[in-house]
């Protein structure tokens, strides 16, 4: 029936209910473990989703997920994620894609740069009970909000990828929106 919402499907109301509490947080570098742990989560679950499907490759096929290497791609790949078309301009196109990050997967890139990054944060609470990560030192925070725009259009992307019903339904990938 047109208009009606998607059923509801309790599986992706934890990644939203974990995207929407990130937004909302005040703190860069919490924002960055909630929307890491979205690609974590999702990581995890298409491997039980693999060994679910027992072999059966049409239940497995996932979209080549990779970062944009170009600005034209990058553009379109944003458009695809997120709703309200923007002139995404140089200076914010440098922000979202690390030059480091262009055309790597993005599996690899969430096993290299940001999975590091998240253990370090994590490490420097956990481990000896002693901080050894400074909400004032710069340099800590610095990296952080470097990565911090690309996690959340990987989050995005991979929320898009896997619940195609629920997130971002009526956006195509292209950027198009979709009819009824």
């Amino acid at each position: 029936m047109e208009g009606t919402p998607p059923p509801h499907d309790s599986e992706f109301a934890h990644y939203a209910s974990m995207y929407r509490e990130g937004l909302n947080s005040n703190s860069s570098v919490y924002r960055f473990l909630c929307l890491f742990k979205i690609v974590e989560g999702i990581r995890v679950r298409r491997l039980r989703l693999g060994k679910e499907a027992a072999g059966d490759r049409e239940k497995c096929v996932r979209p080549m997920e990779r970062i944009p290497n170009d600005d034209a791609s990058a553009k379109a790949w944003l458009n695809a994620i997120f709703p309200i078309h923007r002139d995404w301009d140089d200076l914010t196109l440098h922000q979202m894609f690390p030059p480091e990050a262009k055309g790597k997967k993005l599996m690899h890139l969430v096993q290299t740069e940001l999975t590091n990054l998240r253990d370090q944060i994590a490490h420097s609470i956990m481990r000896s009970g002693e901080l050894s990560l400074s909400a004032d030192d710069l340099v800590q925070i610095q990296r952080v909000n470097k990565w911090l725009p690309l996690t959340r259009c990987i989050a995005r992307r991979m929320l898009k990828n896997d619940f195609p019903t629920q997130f971002l339904s009526y956006l195509g990938d292209d950027g198009t929106y979709r009819s009824g």
